[in-house]
């Protein structure tokens, strides 16, 4: 959400100028530290966005770019556009961290890991084929995608599926063969 107040509670974005979205300062933290960090030396970082999370606020811009779904889809579309805008911008701020890693020629060297918490809420995001959402203890609740990407991946993974059952405390052990 953002840093600053708002008195406007009804659009998806702070109605004030002087807001800063979190999501905006913890990239250019990430940024900074990706820009600053000494090489060859290795670099653990932990980026959790919080913008798929309430208060639901997206830059304006992030929003509009989606109006095509409110025409689409009509009445009550303006959550989903929300959601959906929200999803775009993190996945673009993700984008241009990879590309700085390629830049700097850190990427080779380098193992991602991503994966949500929980899944979408019901009515502004897609589960499908899962049953449930965020909030029950249906699969599409508690069974989420996750990935690892990175130029550090062997090879001979990269590509393939694993559909076996994963849990967050498994990545700890994962990481450390690398």
């Amino acid at each position: 959400g953002c840093v600053a107040q708002t008195t406007n509670t009804s659009a998806p974005w702070p109605a004030n100028s002087s807001c800063i979205y979190e999501d905006a300062l913890f990239e250019a933290e990430v940024r900074r530290i990706v820009a600053e960090h000494p090489l060859p030396q290795p670099l653990f970082l932990f980026w959790a966005p919080h913008i798929v999370h309430g208060p639901a606020q997206l830059p304006e811009a992030a929003f509009e770019a989606l109006d095509f779904i409110s025409v689409a889809e009509g009445a009550g579309s303006r959550g989903r556009q929300n959601y959906l805008g929200r999803v775009r911008d993190i996945d673009a701020a993700f984008g241009r961290r990879v590309a700085q890693l390629k830049e700097r020629g850190m990427y080779n060297d380098t193992v991602i890991v991503m994966s949500a918490d929980n899944g979408g809420p019901l009515g502004s995001a897609n589960n499908w084929p899962l049953k449930g959402g965020k909030h029950s203890n249906w699969q599409g609740g508690v069974r989420v995608n996750a990935f690892v990407s990175g130029g550090a991946v062997p090879p001979s993974v990269r590509g393939t599926t694993y559909n076996e059952l994963v849990t967050v405390w498994d990545w700890y052990a994962t990481c450390l063969l690398y």
